[in-house]
């Protein structure tokens, strides 16, 4: 980031994705708009708790604080909806972080070796394990854990997830084919890509390059973002359009026992 400059940390999200800084910015405004039950001496212990972890010098401890954070609020009684919703999208940013690729440490071989063939299976060239030959047989491309659809998902469902929760509060079993739909556009695009990789070598530099890499990382954002768009429009453009589904949805001015707002 040194070498980038400020211009760079910038548009490189400050180390991060500014997809994680949205997430975080929409899971406390969210809360921020939520009821907030009476403090009671477990939230004080689970408080407590956290802090010390965050407070200790290492950086995934800060991510485990916010694990527990999310899931006690998700577990703890009498929260509201728009609370239990921020509480979904901080879980989300924690497993975006920490536990999808700590996950992807057990699973990143088979994972590796499914894309590797898929790659050899379109551009008709060999495929052994994790690698496939470059369509003009000047080596191999060697396909890692960070080039596999699954590791690239993470940040587009992550970005559709935190829009979505903002915009409506309670899950559903619709997101689970929402995310699905998410997962498999990043697959389309993620293998595109590595198809147009495995042309050459001078196509392998340019994709991993400065150029090809961010654009790479855009595209699979706006997917993500495309998809939060398409998930929330009822409760967006529905009292725009003169339907009232947007408004029995999503009810901005109360958050009762009865509304989809709250409990």
């Amino acid at each position: 980031m040194a070498a980038a400059g400020w211009a760079g940390a910038i548009v490189n999200g400050l180390g991060y994705s500014w997809a994680l800084w949205m997430a975080c910015a929409l899971a406390v405004a969210l809360s921020l708009r939520g009821q907030t039950p009476p403090v009671s001496r477990a939230d004080v212990t689970v408080g407590a708790a956290c802090l010390v972890m965050i407070a200790l010098p290492a950086s995934d401890l800060s991510v485990v604080a916010a694990t527990a954070i999310a899931l006690w609020f998700l577990i703890r009684p009498e929260i509201s909806v728009r609370l239990a919703g921020a509480a979904v999208i901080l879980l989300a940013v924690a497993v975006n972080l920490l536990w999808s690729p700590a996950a992807m440490q057990f699973v990143a071989r088979p994972v590796e070796f499914v894309d590797a063939h898929l790659v050899g299976m379109v551009t008709g060239s060999p495929a052994h394990e994790n690698l496939v030959g470059f369509v003009d047989g000047s080596g191999a491309l060697l396909i890692a854990r960070g080039c596999t659809s699954v590791a690239n998902a993470s940040l587009a469902l992550l970005v559709w997830l935190s829009i979505a929760r903002s915009v409506r509060p309670r899950s559903g079993p619709r997101d689970l084919l929402v995310g699905a739909g998410v997962f498999a556009t990043v697959m389309v695009i993620n293998l595109t890509r590595l198809v147009l990789t495995a042309q050459d070598r001078a196509a392998y530099e340019f994709w991993h390059g400065t150029v090809g890499r961010p654009l790479v990382n855009v595209i699979i954002s706006v997917s993500g973002l495309a998809w939060a768009a398409w998930d929330v429009r009822d409760e967006i453009f529905g009292p725009v359009l003169g339907d009232d589904t947007g408004a029995s949805r999503w009810n901005l001015g109360h958050e009762g026992s009865a509304s989809i707002d709250g409990r």
